[in-house]
Order: structure tokens, then sequence, then C-alpha cells
């Protein structure tokens, strides 16, 4: 369930996990002015006592271009996540800095079509600028992922293929 503000913004979402009838988790959002979220305190076992905290910062569009996390609620921040957008504000990479030194120990990047649908993801799991992984997406005409191909070594060969049926 939700609970919204005066001007319809969630401020708060109560989540019954396993729907036995009991809250399980009760995520409470800070909102900015323009009624988005940029905190989000995560109640994991609903006891009243915060478990996480998640921050968001946006650019001047509303977007989300990285998200800081508190995985103890210690008020130290444990993860830093970056994201790049290109002009119409879709991802086109999301760096990870595990360890909160300012450097990214994991980069994926995003490969999109005309329409901003991902055909493609490059990973680089260590950070070392070269791509360990690179998937490829098939997408149908309505933008629905069909078949996905991985490189597990990113060497130009192809490990495995999955095809996808919609129903």
């Amino acid at each position: 369930s939700f609970t919204l503000d005066g001007s319809g913004n969630r401020t708060s979402q109560s989540t019954d996990i396993n729907a036995d009838g009991v809250i399980d988790r009760i995520d409470t959002f800070t909102l900015n002015s323009d009624g988005q979220i940029i905190a989000a305190d995560i109640d994991f076992d609903a006891d009243g006592v915060v478990d996480r905290v998640d921050t968001f910062t946006l650019n001047a569009f509303g977007n989300q271009i990285s998200q800081s996390f508190d995985f103890d609620a210690d008020g130290v921040v444990d993860r830093i996540d970056t994201f790049t957008l290109d002009a119409f504000g879709n991802r086109t990479s999301q760096s990870y800095d595990f360890d909160v030194d300012g450097v990214a120990d994991r980069v994926d990047t995003f490969t999109l079509d005309e329409l901003g649908g991902r055909i493609g993801t490059s990973f680089d799991f260590d950070g070392d600028g070269d791509p360990d992984r690179v998937d490829t997406f098939e997408l149908n005409s309505f933008g629905q992922r069909i078949g996905q191909s991985f490189d597990l070594g990113a060497d130009g060969t192809v490990n495995g293929i999955f095809e996808f049926e919609l129903n």
C-alpha cells in the first residue's frame, strides 16, 4: 500500500512480500520541492528501525544521475552508483564505486537503438576500461526483448543465446 502527500506524491510504501497479510517492508521517501523522490529510508523487516538509506541525485531535468547506498543506515555511504545519460535522458552507462574512493570499480555501458531501447550492454567488471562481457539484445517492433546473446570473454565469440517467447 502507499501513502501520498497532499499533491499525490508517494511518501511511503508498505509491502507484504509473502502475501500472509503482514507488512514485511516499509519504505519512507523524502521528496524535493518538485515532488520527486531524493531519498528512501528502507525498513526491511517492518520493525520500525531503518535498515538502509538510499539517496538519489537528480539533474535539472529530474533524471537520476547518481544513487548512494548506506547499507546499514549508520550515516556512512557504502557505495555510489553514477549514471551517464544521453540527450533524451536514457542511461548510457552505470558506474559502481563499491569502496567510495571516487574510482569506478565496475562500469556497465549501454548501447541504445534510435528509439532509446537497450540493444546491448558491455560489462567492465574490474573497472580497468576493457569490457569483460558483452550482451546483445534483439528487440521486436514494439521494443520488447525477444532475444539475447552473450559473449562471456568480450572476445567476439558468442557463448550463448537466449530466445524469449512473448505471450
